[in-house]
């Protein structure tokens, strides 16, 4: 499942160009195959030149080399053979060595010199051939890409570490990573429980603290393929008791913090009844296209394994701890008819309602990015074809 960003806009427009694209792969291939082909006919003439060129640079450098090690070597030997003559004819006493010294010296220089022509030589740049267009992935699938754009992000404090932290138990540790006066400890259930979703292989799309009316936060939204499920989450610890209608939590309240206020079954019927409303009002024929919209499922999501749950069976809402709710969402049927458009409309819809509530302007439009991912493609294949 993919976290997703509150800011995004466009989802549907943008999704459908995309898949327009895609789905026109084969057609634009062979559109493109000729100035490709010719493309790649120019670019492979001149690496072949160039190729040439280095070749017969390499020769003469060779060459180069032969000639300066063998005169190198002749100096060497004509310096000791003039050593050998100044002590057999008992010569004047210093032309000999000066003259053996010269030479070897000489000869040092011309091997020097035939080092500085080797070492050239292994400079030489490394030439590789033109990669052929179609073995590139000029022609791949937009939609991945499209898709790594809803990426949204958890609070900053969230991160890995702090994961292993918390789940290895060293509370000191953790807490040491929030913010400074942190007082949201809901927050950290509810990024505990998102942490726990992303790991899913399901298809969906997380949508975390959306708000349809001021005030009102639904901790955690699910829209996907299995439908629109909705989550109260609470970070609470010690003993939990439902009964008759009535809660009791007793917990301490630095370790938890949670609004005892509402009772959490009423707190998520309400979000539900948030959704409905929303998509009755502002869908448009999205719950006469998809009926079973609805039927909004989900509950309330404790965090805290080793509380004390005193809830019976029969209690008239779904709750659960994180990994219950995981498995619960695994071996969900998926809803009929209710493909990848119709979950972007659900999330068009939501999120253009949450803007309004918290009047923000900000918009990432998913329509003008995948104009941008085709525009780019067309832009490479271009480049290609020169």
């Amino acid at each position: 499942m993919l976290l997703i960003d509150k800011r995004l806009a466009d989802l549907v427009v943008g999704y459908n160009r995309i898949r327009s694209v895609d789905r026109g792969l084969s057609e634009l291939r062979s559109r493109w195959r000729q100035p490709l082909l010719a493309g790649y006919a120019r670019r492979r003439k001149e690496f072949e030149t160039t190729l040439a060129r280095y070749r017969g640079q390499e020769a003469g450098l060779s060459q180069r080399i032969a000639i300066g090690l063998i005169a190198s070597l002749a100096l060497v030997v004509a310096g000791l053979a003039a050593m050998a003559m100044g002590l057999v004819f008992g010569a004047d006493a210093l032309f000999g060595p000066v003259v053996a010294g010269g030479f070897v010296l000489m000869g040092g220089g011309v091997a020097a010199g035939a080092g500085t022509i080797l070492r050239q030589r292994n400079k030489t740049p490394a030439l590789s051939p033109p990669p052929h267009p179609f073995q590139a992935d000029l022609f791949a699938p937009m939609l991945p890409g499209w898709h790594e754009k809803l990426r949204g992000r958890l609070p900053a404090f969230f991160t890995n570490e702090f994961l292993r932290l918390y789940r290895a138990g060293n509370a000191d540790r953790w807490r040491a990573r929030l913010p400074a006066n942190f007082a949201e400890w809901g927050m950290i259930g509810e990024c505990l429980f998102i942490a726990r979703l992303q790991q899913l292989r399901e298809a969906g799309f997380i949508v975390h603290r959306l708000q349809q009316r001021p005030g009102d936060d639904v901790d955690v939204l699910v829209v996907g393929p299995k439908g629109i499920w909705v989550f109260e989450v609470k970070y609470w610890s010690r003993d939990i008791t439902w009964r008759d209608g009535a809660w009791r939590h007793f917990t301490r309240r630095e370790v938890s913090g949670d609004d005892d206020g509402e009772p959490p079954d009423q707190q998520w019927r309400r979000m539900a009844d948030h959704i409905c409303e929303t998509l009755e009002r502002h869908g448009g024929s999205l719950l006469r296209d998809h009926p079973s919209l609805k039927d909004i499922r989900g509950g309330i999501v404790f965090t805290i394994p080793d509380a004390t749950y005193n809830i019976p069976s029969n209690a008239p809402f779904q709750w659960g701890l994180i990994e219950e709710w995981a498995n619960r969402m695994s071996a969900a049927p998926p809803v009929p008819d209710l493909g990848e458009r119709a979950v972007l409309r659900v999330l068009d819809v939501l999120l253009a309602r949450h803007r309004e509530v918290i009047a923000d302007k900000a918009v990432i439009s998913m329509a003008g990015y995948a104009d941008s991912l085709i525009r780019n493609s067309e832009q490479q294949l271009t480049q290609w074809a020169q």
